[in-house]
């Protein structure tokens, strides 16, 4: 019996949509007006859902980007620090050759100074003995002289003691 009043409301759904047109067109709207909100819900679920993706998929896209990004960041850090303290060791190396040169040149000055004074030591020792010499070999040779003069006033002497003079006022013809 439970059919039986299945097909009597069908039946009986059926009649009445027979007899009132207008119900049945009404009806027919509304099925079709919540078909179409069935249609445009799923639209809108199948749109937000790719807009969803779309979304997703950029945000991805974006991220990936930026971590590419900071990748590239990181490594140009990386880079500019190496470059950073490879200029450091040159400076420090230039410094330090800098340095040990010119401590060399101090050292060599230095031995030049001494040289030069040394030299100069031995330039006056030399000219002081120079004249040492010259004041002996002077003196002896003025005592020379004296004893010489001497002697030959004394030869002189012997000599006239000797060889008297003729006078003056006679000449021999």
């Amino acid at each position: 019996m439970g059919r039986d009043t299945g097909q009597r409301q069908v039946v009986t759904e059926q009649v009445q949509i027979d007899g009132s047109d207008e119900l049945f067109f009404a009806r027919k709207e509304i099925l079709h007006l919540k078909e179409m909100i069935v249609a445009l819900r799923d639209a809108l679920a199948e749109e937000h859902s790719g807009r969803q993706h779309a979304v997703q998929l950029a945000v991805a896209d974006v991220n990936d980007e930026a971590g590419q990004l900071r990748k590239t960041i990181g490594a140009l850090r990386d880079e500019l620090e190496a470059m950073r303290d490879q200029k450091q060791r040159e400076v420090q190396r230039a410094v330090t050759e800098s340095n040990d040169e010119i401590a060399q040149l101090k050292q060599t000055v230095g031995a030049l100074r001494d040289n030069l004074e040394q030299l100069r030591a031995e330039k006056d020792d030399a000219i002081q003995s120079a004249v040492t010499e010259a004041l002996a070999e002077n003196t002896h040779l003025q005592e020379t002289i004296v004893k010489l003069r001497d002697e030959l006033e004394s030869a002189k002497d012997l000599f006239e003691e000797k060889n008297p003079k003729p006078a003056r006022g006679k000449k021999k013809r």
